[in-house]
């Protein structure tokens, strides 16, 4: 514990636990008030239910699990926070718009990521490498306002994507908007371009790394999600420390 909040925790109890001052002389005793000695509640702590949402495999099967866990979540009175790629929103628009309108009407929260090939994941970023500050943030602004080419990585000028086409969908901005690249300077230009387009959040870390005492940082503008404790791991399949979601695929997903 931090000495500060050491020292404030001090002063509650002793102003809880001392006796009432002596009434001055010759005036009489006032009532006795009950002082309340109970220095504060319980520890409280904060659940977040992310859904990440890029299943090309079984996208249909994907998208009745999404309704599933609406279905659930609203039962329970909790609130999921479902990130969406803007190709996976692009594919339910066409293919299951039920599920679009299943989550616009609900209080869930929108939230958004890329995956491959967009350039601003690690390993698909040569093309963003050797762009000044200006270009480069030219460049994620149109990967973030236009459609990705799923095979060439690059731009479809013609059909809206990225965050702004996912806000559209929606009918609100996003509110996370990570950046999953390794390199500091792209990452800090991206967060600026989010930051531009109405995102809140960024994303730092998966599992820890939150400080409990200052769980409260930003980065270019938006709060990075606090995480302090994270249920992604599993050991239950062969001993193995592993993400759960690496067996989903295979012959031990019941597991």
């Amino acid at each position: 514990m931090k000495p500060a909040l050491t020292w404030f925790l001090l002063a509650v109890l002793v102003a809880g636990c001392a006796s009432p001052a002596p009434a001055a002389s010759g005036t009489p005793d006032p009532t006795p008030v009950p002082v309340e000695t109970k220095v504060s509640a319980a520890p409280r702590g904060y659940i977040t239910f992310v859904i990440n949402v890029h299943d090309w495999v079984h996208a249909d099967e994907s998208a009745d699990t999404l309704l599933r866990l609406v279905d659930i979540f609203e039962k329970y009175g909790v609130r999921g926070d479902f990130y969406f790629t803007a190709p996976v929103v692009e594919a339910y628009v066409n293919e299951r718009p039920d599920v679009i309108e299943r989550l616009k009407n609900s209080d869930m929260t929108i939230s958004y990521h890329v995956r491959p090939p967009h350039p601003l994941y690690t390993g698909f970023d040569q093309r963003l490498e050797g762009l000044d500050d200006a270009a480069l943030y030219q460049t994620l602004l149109d990967y973030e306002t236009y459609a990705l080419d799923l095979t060439t990585g690059g731009l479809d000028r013609s059909r809206p994507g990225g965050y702004a086409y996912v806000a559209q969908v929606f009918g609100r901005k996003p509110v996370a908007a990570p950046a999953p690249t390794n390199n500091p300077r792209i990452k800090q230009i991206a967060e600026q371009v989010y930051a531009s387009l109405g995102a809140q959040m960024t994303l730092h870390y998966h599992e820890s790394g939150t400080d409990p005492y200052e769980p409260f940082v930003w980065s270019n503008g938006l709060l990075v999600r606090p995480s302090d404790f994270s249920v992604t791991r599993t050991t239950a399949v062969n001993g193995r420390d592993d993400f759960w979601w690496n067996y989903m695929t295979g012959p031990d997903a019941a597991l």
